[in-house]
């Protein structure tokens, strides 16, 4: 059973309650938690049964317990993630590079969590994509070309200005998709948006890049201004996401 035909079933009460003349406030705590089941995305019912133990188990104890199915996930999204930092250094040796993502066994995680794992870690990835289209992104993500043995006839084509900005953008969304997980901390947000390296700009392409992710500033803005809307956008995503519980 997945969450959403739970949110489902919490909405089909709320119009019948309102009939029967119920309490106001108690539909809307049914559509408020419909709302937040949706905020907390596509999952299994018994992965969010494990969520709300951790959650638990995280204000009694303040620590936090990983089930073990996710072990594997959370080990290769910290390597991947590793990697792309390592990938981004000026002398980075790219035989080293290609051995470490060969080590990594992206095919024993399925389509869906690898498409996860890839917009987590800032890489578009597209419409139905199949599970070898998912990882060729990951693979082009970080290492800058197709799995050794694969064959492409794709030409690399320069990047304009427009390209760029767009490109940064899905960054940034993805990161906020990211903030609107509970498995994510403010923390590794904050660090996502350092990685980003946004001063690299100019302003005039910050300024078109805020507007893409929907934050509005001024023409005359300076950069870190600019720069530091930008970040509130997705952090407040994150704030919101945890004053839900509040």
């Amino acid at each position: 059973m997945k969450l959403s035909t739970l949110k489902k079933y919490l909405l089909s009460l709320t119009e019948p309650l309102s009939d029967l003349g119920s309490n106001s406030q108690v539909v809307d705590e049914l559509r408020r938690a419909a709302k937040v089941l949706d905020q907390i995305g596509e999952l299994d019912l018994y992965q969010f049964v494990d969520l709300v133990q951790q959650a638990k188990e995280y204000r009694v104890n303040r620590e936090l317990h990983i089930p073990p199915h996710l072990n594997a996930v959370i080990a290769a999204y910290d390597k991947l993630r590793g990697l792309k930092t390592r990938s981004t250094a000026p002398e980075v040796d790219q035989e080293e590079l290609n051995r470490k993502m060969h080590a990594i066994d992206l095919n024993a995680l399925d389509k869906d969590t690898l498409a996860h794992l890839a917009v987590d870690l800032g890489f578009a990835v597209k419409t139905k994509p199949t599970k070898n289209d998912v990882i060729e992104t990951i693979w082009i993500g970080i290492t800058g070309a197709v799995k050794p043995g694969k064959r492409t006839t794709t030409k690399a084509t320069p990047k304009t200005a427009g390209t760029e900005v767009k490109e940064y953008a899905q960054k940034i969304n993805a990161l906020k998709e990211r903030a609107n997980c509970f498995d994510s901390t403010r923390q590794e947000i904050e660090q996502g948006l350092r990685e980003l390296n946004l001063a690299k700009l100019s302003n005039s392409n910050l300024i078109t890049l805020a507007r893409e992710v929907h934050c509005g500033v001024s023409a005359k803005a300076k950069k870190d201004q600019i720069i530091k809307g930008i970040e509130r956008v997705v952090l407040l995503v994150k704030e919101n996401l945890l004053g839900a519980f509040h």
